[in-house]
């Protein structure tokens, strides 16, 4: 999958775009790897969580590293809440929650399922402008 997003979007003009939707990406494995997990046994789901959140909030920190890094655009305050700082504060709550859950499942419970909820909206709002921005460029070359 991520190749196919890398060959789709190769273009230099919409690197930012390409970092974005891989991030997305793998936000959406985050979301997935959580609610498959909850069929597996107990004592695996808070270390799945758990390590799940960890490398997403690694991976978090590269995709914020590469966007500054880029030139073709310069992102606005709404890219970085967005793409970088939703997705970080969704991750440290379900590291958080990693810890939570074996003393208190309520509670941890919650954390994930808001985490999830957190993950999907950003999901839309990042696919919403990916779409906005494919469409006024593909405009913009026809006119």
């Amino acid at each position: 999958m991520d190749d196919y997003v890398n060959n789709f979007l190769h273009a230099g003009s919409i690197y930012w775009l390409r970092e974005a939707l891989a991030a997305a990406i793998h936000r959406w494995r985050l979301t997935v790897e959580s609610a498959t997990t909850l069929f597996a046994p107990w004592e695996s789901f808070y270390v799945i969580v758990g390590s799940s959140a960890g490398a997403l909030t690694g991976l978090q920190f590269v995709v914020i590293r590469r966007a500054r890094s880029q030139t073709d655009y310069t992102p606005v305050f709404e890219d970085w809440l967005w793409h970088g700082g939703l997705p970080i504060a969704a991750y440290t709550a379900c590291l958080a929650a990693a810890v939570i859950l074996p003393r208190n499942a309520d509670t941890g419970l919650f954390v994930v399922a808001a985490t999830a909820l957190l993950l999907l909206f950003v999901g839309i709002h990042n696919a919403w402008d990916a779409v906005t921005h494919l469409a006024l460029q593909a405009n913009q070359k026809e006119g």
